[in-house]
This record gives structure tokens, sequence and C-alpha cells, in this order.
């Protein structure tokens, strides 16, 4: 564990967790897009989200933005 990145030890399983639930709700709406002749993008409209995808989905996103914060602090003093 010693090479492991703070945040990643911290933050690692609610990464893996954060990234796999983004990643299949693109899939899903690109599928969707796919099989209705548009063309394919990456938005997802939170409007054809359940309740409980929304708050899926910003929780992921407030982890993104904590790691980032994580991020920032630890390499401030090297810049």
């Amino acid at each position: 564990m010693k090479d492991r990145h703070p945040v990643i030890i911290e933050l690692g399983d609610e990464m893996e967790h954060a990234f796999e639930f983004i990643t299949y709700r693109r899939i899903h709406h690109q599928l969707d897009q796919m099989e209705k002749g548009l063309p394919i993008d990456n938005f997802i409209n939170p409007g054809t989200l359940s309740n409980l995808e929304k708050k899926i989905l910003k929780e992921s996103f407030q982890l993104i933005l904590k790691i980032q914060d994580a991020m920032v602090e630890l390499y401030r003093g090297g810049m």
C-alpha cells in the first residue's frame, strides 16, 4: 500500500463506483441514441434519470470535486 497515492488509498473504492456509474449511464445513453438513429454524444440529461440515479450522479460529481481539491492541496507546495 506504500506505493499507492494517498487519494487512492482514501477514496479508491468510491472512485471506482463513481466511474462505473457514470460510464454505465453514458453507455446506456449512447445505446439509446444509436437505436434511435441519433448522433452519439456524452450528454446525460438529468431529467431522464430516476431520483436515485440523480442522487448517485450528484454524489459522484461531489466525489470528483473532493478528489480535485485533495490533489490541489497535495501538490500545491510543488508549484
